[in-house]
Formats: structure tokens, sequence, C-alpha cells
């Protein structure tokens, strides 16, 4: 199984590692283990939340039915760490079904991270809720992306989210639709540095047609090609 740079496995207990690495703030902070699909926040509203763990759309909308009724609409505020991330787009892409609930504010670049200001509690209608994003059609996912995901943006940060929206629609299985997002694209060159960072890692694996059209490669296959 794979491992991390801090030496643990797949499935070990990172908690002790967690507690020795907040020390300095200890008294602030109180750990809770916990499944997030079964957990239930009870501790009344939340003002400040930040938020890394949901990145598929069962995850998202258990998030949403878990943390919503909590948050202080004119007053919370929710940092989503992942939101730029571009394999977890199953996040941006639900959260814009939320319509004007959430408020973009400011987005943490060259990271992932995007902050929000709650207007009202975010939640999926129940027509949203089994509507499984990776069934949308084409044109509909592209439609969607652009006008509630991409739009609202500030323009350098666009880049990752149009990265997000090939990967969508080859997940979808509209691997044509995706490459023709990424030719469509219109800083190509920015793009291109974009996912250069991205295939180093496992990305590059399930979207190698997507780098290749782009013509992005890991540093050992440029290599070998040099």
């Amino acid at each position: 199984s794979r491992g991390t740079r801090a030496g643990l496995m797949e499935g070990d207990d990172f908690e002790p590692m967690f507690r020795a690495n907040i020390q300095p703030l200890e008294d602030w902070i109180e750990p809770v283990r916990a499944d997030l699909e079964e957990f239930h926040w009870d501790r009344g509203p939340i003002e400040i939340l930040v938020v890394d763990a949901p990145k598929r759309p069962k995850a998202v909308a258990s998030f949403l039915d878990r943390f919503g009724p909590a948050l202080i609409p004119g007053k919370s505020l929710i940092a989503f760490q992942d939101y730029l991330h571009e394999p977890s787009y199953a996040l941006p892409a639900l959260l814009a079904c939320c319509g004007d609930a959430l408020r973009l504010m400011d987005v943490a670049l060259p990271g992932s991270t995007a902050l929000f200001e709650v207007r009202r509690t975010p939640v999926l209608e129940a027509k949203q809720r089994h509507l499984n994003p990776m069934r949308w059609p084409a044109g509909d996912t592209v439609r969607h992306w652009q006008k509630n995901v991409i739009a609202p943006l500030p323009p350098e940060a666009r880049i990752a989210a149009r990265i997000s929206l090939a990967m969508m629609l080859y997940d979808q299985g509209h691997k044509g639709e995706a490459l023709d997002e990424l030719s469509r694209a219109p800083d190509r060159a920015a793009l291109a540095r974009r996912m250069l960072g991205l295939a180093e890692k496992s990305a590059f694996i399930h979207y190698r047609k997507l780098f290749k059209a782009m013509d992005v490669l890991p540093k050992r296959l440029r290599h070998e090609r040099q």
C-alpha cells in the first residue's frame, strides 16, 4: 500500500502526529475522532468553518446536511481547502447548485483554497440530490460550470477551474468534450504550467490523454523523451 512522507501507511492512526503538530495551540483545539459520514454537529452555531474532507458527491451532500444548519447567514465564513484542487471537481460542482447561498470572497493562489460568505443555509434540493453529477450531459455540465463556477472566480483562478471541468467531463465519459475544453482555454501556456504540477501526482495516470493533449508529461517521461 502507498505510504506518505510522514511514514504513515493507509489505515494508520495519525492522531498522535496531529496532536504533536498542534501542541503550541493545544489549549485552543479540541480534537474529535469521528467518522464524517456519521458525525452530527450539535455544538451550536459556527462562525468560521475550514473544510478539507469532502471531495466526492456523496461526501459533499453529507457535509451540507450535517453542518449547513449550524451556519449563520450574513456572518459565517467557510474556507474550502480543495475548491480549486482539480480532481476534487465534485466540490465546486455541487456547491454551485446551492445558488446564492454562498458568495465567493477570496481564493488562495497558487493554492486551492476558496473562502465563502454564507448568505443563507446552503442545501441541495431533493431533485439536485438525486441527480448524479457523473450522469450530467456534457452540455449541462459545461453551462453549469461556466456560469456558476468559473464566472465568479478572479481571472487568475479560472485556470484551475477549467482543468477541473475537463477532468469532470472526462470522468463522465465525455472525453472528446474534455479535450475540446482544454483546446479552447484562452491561456494555454498558463494552463499547461498548472497541469505540470499535477503531472507529478497520480492524476497523470488517470487523465493521461488530457495531459498528453497539452504536451505535459511527468519529469521522468520528459527525461526519457529527451
